[in-house]
């Protein structure tokens, strides 16, 4: 009714609900929906009544658990008097779905390697975590005017598509490879990087993950450099043996 009285269940309603038909009949829509959101829900009775509306809400079962749902109310005359037509949908799933989303995109932003998401077709970057946010220097609306190679120094446009060939194709699910990434101040670092494709109804992204290892290229190289001093002290240490005048 316009005054959010229930008229009328269907068997789906008082199965889900835990009400008869007889107790849904003493019963307004405003008497299941939970106090926080009783009067959001009154002003979209109130604009149902002039027309049609949808919108998220939650009622509350009998036994005062909830339920997410997406109600679609319109106006309808019933015997000559003016009613309201709801339909209601169970959206838990999407809602656990939703959630199970956030979480995981937390986990993404608070991850310290980078990680990318970048368009298939047109190679232009679509995502950025804060950890690769952080070590190139650049806001995200700046990064998507980008593409990987602008910031793969030793790659070109072409080059970096040959690289992406065998995941664009499926001839392999993954990529590893050694680079290096030029920060928007110029300065370059090493990095691993680790690379997927995802495929959806809405296209096709390449993923891909960072890590840095400047450190462990510098202990690399420092290790590299220690050998050769030490090799070199070999040689001069041998050189002088042989140059010793034998007795």
């Amino acid at each position: 009714a316009p005054d959010g009285g229930i008229l009328d269940t269907n068997r789906a309603a008082e199965k889900e609900y835990g009400y008869s038909a007889e107790e849904f009949r003493n019963l307004t829509v405003i008497d299941i929906t939970p106090p926080d959101i009783r009067d959001m829900v009154r002003e979209k009775l109130l604009a149902a009544s002039l027309g049609e509306v949808r919108f998220e809400s939650r009622h509350r079962r009998k036994d005062g658990s909830e339920l997410p749902v997406e109600v679609h109310s319109c106006a309808v005359s019933l015997g000559g008097k003016p009613c309201l037509l709801s339909t209601i949908r169970d959206i838990s799933e999407r809602k656990r779905s939703e959630t199970r989303m956030r979480w995981l995109s937390s986990i993404l932003e608070q991850s310290l390697n980078e990680i990318y998401a970048f368009d298939a077709e047109t190679l232009g970057f679509t995502y950025a975590n804060r950890g690769a946010l952080a070590n190139l220097g650049y806001a995200l609306d700046e990064l998507r005017t980008l593409t990987p190679a602008d910031i793969k120094p030793l790659f070109s446009q072409e080059s970096f598509r040959e690289l992406l060939e065998p995941l664009a194709t499926g001839a392999a699910e993954r990529l590893s490879f050694e680079t290096v990434h030029r920060r928007k101040n110029g300065s370059l670092y090493h990095v691993l990087i680790t690379m997927q494709i995802a495929k959806d109804e809405t296209g096709a992204q390449f993923v891909a993950f960072a890590l840095d290892i400047t450190k462990r290229k510098k202990a690399e190289a420092d290790l590299a450099r220690a050998m050769e001093r030490l090799r070199g002290l070999h040689e001069i240490d041998r050189a002088i043996l042989e140059a010793r005048p034998t007795d």
